[in-house]
């Protein structure tokens, strides 16, 4: 998942480039149901512009962190404060605390708000590769294979690009001091300068071109890349399932505890990578640490995804949890069902293993909201041989008792065992 979510903290060096500052002189304070919509809005708007970014429309993925910035102006102040609150801290002596985070309900709402629009940019894709493979009539395998692809695709270019974004934003907000003293800001003004800019222009047009640079060095970083795509491959499948209603584990509880470690340890390892490999690109520039906030990067994020994986994990299983379902019964087999039970139980049988197919198919796909719609309801493969030998019995000589004996005498060993999976 792009969730990138502590990045998102508010700099109090760098200029808002998006919004108008007078537009934030006065505004009108809303509640905690007007900031969720705005930190969802926000977290779908970022997510979307990272995956824009990554491929190098940073026009339009401009256009789009801005309206992600005017939806966080928009947020009371109560909000504004609380989204940027940590879970976890350490100080300068490297011992663990809780944050302010930990304790305001404001802050985990307002994460789980974010965390639900920057995984549009996951879901979106993965249901829809999984509707197209089915649709081109791949088996169960194929089908969950183009899912987890599209899951992948889309959430690892958000959580890249969003990595890009938060390199470039640091580079921006770096002191005149820091930079003046960096070897790299010194090729970058020599590689911009012209001779009829002002000194103002020299050093803004440099800045710029540096914090592309650095965007580029996260954007082609191997193991970036591989936390993210990566991460968003194997958590957010089993995470989208949970999110369209589906019990991703054998019971509420079991369901809540794979959502947690599934969600919580992919995003600590992508917000952790992600974190090194920012600081490495901008290392040469201010000479930081590479460790520097790695384990406080995944430590909040993996508690944050965690969380919100374990809920809708929990979701999904109190959702699904239904008693036994009802048997199903071959309604071709009930013109012999008194003269011939045992044959009735084994075509009844074969009738369950199908939809005990079908449903393991369903399961798989498991995206009720989405794939359902592109989908549309699917017919029920039938094997042909079975219709031939159902027209042995039910047609031909008009003589069905007789043939359905025969049929029991060479079949019967294959009549119970269907009879005895199925009692």
């Amino acid at each position: 998942m792009a969730i990138n979510y502590f990045a998102n903290k508010p700099m109090p060096t760098l200029p808002n480039p998006f919004v108008e500052q007078d537009q934030l002189a006065t505004k009108k304070q809303q509640g905690l149901g007007g900031d969720m919509l705005d930190s969802a809005t926000a977290g779908l708007f970022d997510s979307v512009g990272g995956v824009l970014d990554l491929v190098g429309a940073k026009g339009f993925a401009k256009d789009f962190y801005g309206w992600a910035e005017e939806n966080r102006q928009e947020m009371s102040d109560e909000g504004q404060a609380a989204i940027g609150k940590s879970i976890i801290e350490k100080d300068d002596a490297g011992e663990w605390s809780f944050g302010e985070g930990a304790s305001d309900l404001d802050t985990w709402l307002l994460g789980f708000a974010n965390m639900a629009g920057q995984f549009a940019t996951s879901v979106v894709p993965g249901a829809g590769a999984g509707a197209l493979a089915a649709r081109a009539g791949l088996a169960a395998t194929g089908v969950n294979a183009a899912r987890i692809a599209g899951y992948a695709a889309g959430g690892g270019s958000a959580a890249t690009g969003q990595a890009m974004k938060q390199g470039r934003q640091e580079v921006l907000a770096m002191p005149d001091d820091v930079l003046m003293k960096s070897e790299r800001f010194a090729d970058a003004v020599r590689q911009t300068y012209k001779p009829d800019m002002t000194d103002d222009e020299v050093f803004d047009t440099a800045k710029s071109f540096l914090a592309d640079q650095v965007a580029q060095d996260i954007r082609t970083d191997p193991k970036v890349l591989l936390a993210n795509y990566g991460a968003s491959a194997i958590g957010d499948p089993i995470i989208g399932r949970a999110l369209a209603g589906a019990r991703i584990a054998k019971g509420a509880l079991r369901s809540a505890g794979k959502g947690f470690v599934a969600e919580g340890a992919t995003e600590a390892v992508q917000a952790g990578t992600t974190q090194y490999g920012v600081n490495e690109a901008l290392q040469p520039i201010d000479g930081r640490d590479a460790m520097d906030g790695v384990d406080v990067a995944a430590a909040n994020e993996g508690i944050m995804g965690g969380v919100f994986g374990g809920a809708l994990g929990a979701s999904g299983g109190v959702w699904n949890r239904g008693g036994k379902p009802e048997p199903v019964r071959d309604p071709d087999a009930d013109a012999i069902r008194e003269s011939n039970p045992v044959l009735a139980l084994g075509f009844d049988g074969i009738a369950q293993s199908l939809a005990n197919s079908q449903a393991d198919l369903d399961s798989i796909i498991s995206q009720p909201a989405l794939e359902g719609e592109l989908l549309g309801p699917e017919p029920v493969q039938t094997d042909p041989l079975m219709i031939t030998d159902k027209n042995i019995i039910f047609t031909g000589d008009g003589r069905p008792q007789q043939a359905a004996q025969e049929f029991t005498d060479n079949l019967h060993i294959e009549v119970l065992f269907f009879y005895n999976l199925n009692v």
